[in-house]
């Protein structure tokens, strides 16, 4: 399952299942704690990774992953964000937080490249390479709340 925090842009949910391999996922803006728990009996991941990391995702993930399994923290939408403290005692869950890229890139050039991972469903927008272009690519992907950019691409060549 996935949550798309603007019911304006569920893309997102439909771009990380593609990305994943995975089918598009049913899309909603809200789900009750109680869902999420119903949800992950049949789901019960290992890790979970917020790539969002406001309250809401980071509260999902954690009601979504297995008993003693990890949540990874790689968004910083929230500068604070309160957990669930009760929660991840008792379910022995890891919170971990990633802020580091490095040593990175080779892994993820050879995911791409062996296509076990599809990352054309992320790039939403492209544009040429001139001052015009790329200011409007700048803004189109500030404004992604309207425009429903999730990856904007210049094309140098």
């Amino acid at each position: 399952f996935a949550t798309a925090l603007n019911p304006e842009t569920p893309a997102t949910a439909s771009a990380a299942a593609a990305v994943a391999g995975t089918e598009p996922p049913n899309v909603t803006t809200e789900l009750s704690g109680h869902e999420i728990t119903a949800m992950s009996a049949l789901i019960s991941p290992d890790i979970v990774i917020d790539c969002v990391g406001v309250q809401q995702t980071l509260e999902a993930a954690i009601r979504a992953v297995k008993p003693g399994g990890k949540v990874v923290l790689v968004g910083m939408g929230s500068a604070d964000i309160k957990v669930p403290a009760q929660l991840i005692t008792c379910k022995e869950i890891d919170l971990l937080g990633s802020f580091r890229y490095a040593n990175t890139y080779p892994l993820c050039l050879s995911l791409i490249a062996s296509k076990r991972v599809n990352v054309k469903a992320l790039i939403t927008h492209r544009f040429k390479f001139t001052a015009d272009d790329v200011a409007e690519g700048f803004n189109t992907a500030a404004s992604s709340d309207k425009t429903g950019a999730i990856k904007v691409m210049f094309n140098l060549g």
